[in-house]
């Protein structure tokens, strides 16, 4: 049977690439990439100005913008950035927020507006004129090539060491600037737009309108013209051109004259309107509506197999073309110009192993009769031998297999088949020294090494190892297996072990290819160059071109690695692979407390209920996002690094007790650990934890019982003292009401009843004198009385002294309104006896007493008015009789007066009045202002 012919297929090359933004820029048209020193990109849209951080996308407000369309993104040596619209408004970006910069006159618009920052910060616009904008908004034309010949549309091509190249759209002349001085280079071809680029060193002129080169090594070209009728975008990314179409797709070039993906386009499925290679060395294309595509690496390729298959396996033939397996049973054929041949297409079930048998010039082929295709006769060979996972030529006789059944050997030339009793288990990998004779079978129980005859398990650290493949170097036998990293056996003994402790990437190892001196590996964590010591020297992952890290398959042909994973199959060249990975630098770009953002200079104390800390950390970075890893630690609360993926790069703490703290951070990559970076701050503890606090507390308290209890006991014994002074006063006014000549006289008025036997009479009076005794006695204890009591008080009080006067001696006693009111007692009596003393006494004739209590402005008054002599008239019989008389003075009722008003308040006092009748004392009137209560 012979092989089936090929036939081509479409082409299916792509570069290698990842989407950024396809969901946020969804149906947003990108017209401009630029990026600023920091790594923040900027793209100028249809739909505003977007930054992106390497984790948001951020669009930004404009103020007063009359068209959101924005082209010609630039960045200045300070990351300044500008951008236009077609209105003629340059924008300048502050705080995130486009503000209106600069706007164009009518005198100078064009259809045509290209901006860039000069080295000093000044904006070169060119639209009808060529202007400089400076910082202040100042317009300072620029160097004209002559006077006569006045701009009118311009563009401008710039290039490094601040040169340009001016297009002049009037006079078609094409110059190179150098600050001031310019060079006449050409004129333009007919229908031509030029741009002119810098590539390895010469200067190339490429024409729009047809994509073409028409300018290089200082020469046009003969005979060209331009097509006035179209125009295409040409972007160069500092080493290819990139030609873009009408519709969608685009053409790749390095330098002027090497194209790339055979000359075809690439990228056919998107509308490319935008190529930027940035700080990393990624290739950024904006697009219209798919947001960006990011190419790591322009030497890695793609190849997406027909009808949206999917690889398996691959294989090297013998020319160094591959064969890959797929999915749905196919094996295709990778030519030199990255198209797929149909090379067989009858397999029962997916290609699950192949390997080619350079001795016999086989290729075998698993299938449920697996598949020996004769490439030099094209004879193929269908044979029972079960499903082979992995086949090794031992000599001219014969195959050892390692089957789902075990271990057989295979006649070369009759696929007869004889199985080795001792390995009848599932084995996946074998390999065989022909010297000692010596088997190793990867086996589902684990690694088996021996004979024909006998073998026995490899156990390492107590366990059986569980191989996943095994290669064949000179003399060494280099098993991967699951766990271990990567035995090496010589002369059947161990003789080394490779894995994290010695310098490999991963202890689970899939596949090892040699390669050079060493050998390229895929591992759990992706694939890896490693050295002839087991180290490895670089990785092989997105950074690189590798845009899946699981792969199922690896193989090396030409100085390129081929690798299979679930979408592709990708071409990756070793040869112009450099290991220039670099860990991207952390920064902390962020802090909140509380929720509130926090300038990150001289931050270092906080309140304690300032203790909710966010830490937001940045890489910024599109080439090393996917394998970068950050670790962080927070000194005083974790006691090991804590360890997040590149998007997880808001750090909380929702509540931080109070402390000092040192949050340290740091970027992994590749195994790699970037430098330290830390924040030290301190949270203070409240107050109330503090000992100086509690004690300051203590003392406090301390200080204040001390010095209420002093006001207290001063209060008290202020208090007391006026209780005693008042008491004093009762006693003396007791005294002064029951002094023994107004009781002799009591008792002589009713002895001289007696006497004259008006029985009757005496007895009422002795009861009258009992009733006053007692009243004044009970008086005593008691700090009001009813105004009613007073009054009977008095009312007996006068009728005793009335009985010293001889019936001669009258009174009046009114009390208006003043019921329900309490009075202090006994202290209306004094002023009474002393009309009674110093101004009725000495009088001759009628004597009349007037005792009068009334309400006045919510105070109880008590006048006291008598017809006496007079105080000035009873003074001077005072003196005549003795200067010594003991009587109750005016100076004792005030100052019973102010006792009660330090005790009781209110309005207190007495008033004297003399009366006169005719010019003549006919009397005295006392006012006395009383404290009262109330009974309700």
């Amino acid at each position: 049977m012979l092989i089936l012919l090929s036939f081509k297929l479409s082409f299916a090359q792509e570069p290698a690439y990842f989407f950024v933004g396809s969901a946020e820029l969804s149906g947003v048209h990108i017209y401009d990439i630029n990026q600023s020193d920091n790594g923040d990109y900027w793209l100028a849209t249809n739909n505003g100005l977007f930054k992106y951080d390497g984790y948001n996308f951020l669009r930004l407000p404009g103020e007063n913008m009359m068209s959101e369309s924005l082209f010609n993104v630039c960045v200045g040596r300070n990351s300044e950035v500008y951008c236009h619209n077609l209105s003629g408004q340059v924008f300048h970006v502050v705080n995130d927020t486009c503000k209106v910069f600069y706007h164009i006159p009518d005198s100078l618009m064009s259809e045509n507006i290209s901006m860039g920052v000069e080295d000093d910060g000044r904006l070169l616009i060119s639209a009808a004129e060529l202007f400089h904008v400076n910082k202040k908004k100042q317009v300072e034309l620029y160097v004209q090539k002559s006077e006569s010949n006045a701009y009118y549309s311009f563009e401008v091509s710039y290039l490094s060491d601040n040169r340009k190249v001016i297009y002049d759209y009037g006079s078609r002349e094409i110059y190179l600037m150098k600050d001031t001085h310019y060079t006449h280079l050409c004129f333009a071809p007919k229908y031509s737009i030029p741009r002119y680029f810098e590539i390895e060193g010469s200067l190339i002129g490429v024409d729009i309108t047809t994509a073409e080169i028409f300018y290089e090594n200082g020469e046009v070209k003969e005979n060209y013209v331009g097509n006035f009728g179209a125009k295409r975008r040409v972007y160069f990314d500092g080493e290819h051109l990139w030609k873009t179409s009408s519709t969608s797709g685009v053409e790749v070039a390095k330098g002027p004259n090497q194209s790339l993906f055979e000359g075809k386009k690439v990228l056919e499925n998107h509308i490319v309107s935008a190529v930027f290679r940035d700080l990393e060395g990624n290739v950024v294309v904006g697009t219209f509506r798919d947001g960006l595509i990011v190419i790591p690496n322009m030497d890695a390729t793609t190849y997406l197999l027909p009808d949206s298959d999917k690889p398996t396996t691959l294989e090297i033939g013998p020319s160094g073309e591959i064969y890959v397996g797929s999915q749905t049973g196919k094996i295709y054929k990778l030519n030199e110009q990255g198209l797929f041949e149909l090379f067989f297409s009858e397999n029962s079930k997916f290609v699950e192993y192949m390997a080619y048998i350079a001795e016999t010039n086989e290729l075998v082929v698993d299938d449920k009769k697996p598949r020996f295709f004769n490439l030099g006769t094209g004879e193929i060979k269908s044979e029972r031998l079960g499903a082979i996972k992995d086949i090794k030529w031992i000599d001219n006789e014969k195959y050892l297999s390692a089957t789902n059944a075990g271990l057989f050997w295979v006649d070369t030339r009759t696929k007869q088949q004889k199985g080795l009793k001792n390995y009848r288990l599932r084995s996946n990998a074998v390999a065989y020294n022909q010297d000692t004779r010596t088997i190793y079978a990867g086996t589902s129980q684990g690694l088996l090494i021996g004979t024909e005859e006998t073998a026995e398990y490899f156990q390492v650290e107590g366990e059986n190892i569980i191989t996943t493949y095994i290669e064949t170097r000179n003399d060494t036998f280099f098993v991967c297996t699951q766990k271990k990293g990567i035995l090496l056996f010589r002369d059947n003994v161990l003789i080394k072990r490779w894995n994290t402790s010695s310098g490999l990437a991963s202890n689970q190892v899939n596949k090892i290819v040699p390669y050079m001196s060493g050998f390229i590996a895929s591992t759990d964590k992706g694939v890896v160059m490693i050295s002839s010591e087991g180290k490895t020297v670089s990785w092989i992952g997105k950074p690189e071109g590798l845009t899946q890290p699981n792969v199922s398959d690896i193989a090396i042909s030409n100085h390129c690695l081929y690798v299979s994973h679930a979408d592709a199959v990708q071409k990756i060249n070793l040869a112009g692979l450099q290991n220039n990975a670099r860990i991207p630098e952390l920064k902390l770009v962020k802090l909140e407390v509380n929720d509130q953002h926090m300038s990150l200079e001289n931050v270092n104390k906080f309140t304690y209920d300032q203790n909710k800390f966010v830490f937001l950390l940045s890489a910024n970075t599109l080439k090393y996002k996917s394998e970068i890893k950050y670790e962080y630690m927070l000194e005083g609360i974790d006691e090991a690094w804590q360890s997040n993926s590149y998007f997880e790069n808001r750090i909380v703490y929702k509540s931080l007790p109070p402390g000092d703290y040192n949050f340290i951070y740091r970027s992994v990559f590749r195994g790699e650990r970037g430098e330290n970076h830390n924040l030290s701050f301190t949270i203070s503890a409240p107050l109330w934890t503090i000992w100086w606090f509690w004690l300051l507390v203590v003392l406090v308290i301390i200080a204040s019982f001390y010095f209420y209890f002093s006001r207290l006991i001063k209060r008290q014994r202020m208090k007391a003292k006026i209780q005693r002074e008042l008491i004093g006063s009762k006693l003396t006014a007791i005294q002064s009401q029951m002094n023994p000549h107004f009781i002799f006289n009591s008792l002589n008025s009713i002895q001289d009843l007696v006497l004259r036997q008006e029985g009757e009479d005496a007895y009422n009076y002795i009861s009258k004198f009992a009733y006053l005794v007692r009243k004044v006695l009970a008086f005593s204890d008691t700090d009001f009385v009813d105004v009613s009591e007073e009054v009977k008080l008095l009312t007996v009080y006068l009728e005793l002294e009335k009985l010293r006067f001889n019936n001669d001696f009258e009174f009046q006693i009114q009390s208006q309104d003043a019921d329900g009111i309490q009075i202090p007692p006994m202290i209306v009596q004094p002023f009474v006896e002393n009309a009674i003393k110093h101004g009725l006494l000495h009088k001759s004739g009628e004597k009349i007493l007037k005792v009068c209590f009334s309400i006045q402005e919510e105070n109880l008054h008590c006048t006291i008015e008598d017809n006496g002599v007079g105080r000035e008239k009873s003074a001077e019989i005072k003196k005549r009789k003795s200067e010594h008389h003991a009587s109750f003075s005016v100076k004792s009722i005030r100052s019973r007066f102010d006792i009660l008003k330090s005790l009781y308040g209110g309005e207190l006092g007495l008033e004297f009045e003399d009366l006169y009748n005719e010019g003549e004392p006919s009397g005295t009137r006392v006012t006395l202002k009383l404290p009262t209560k109330r009974n309700f």
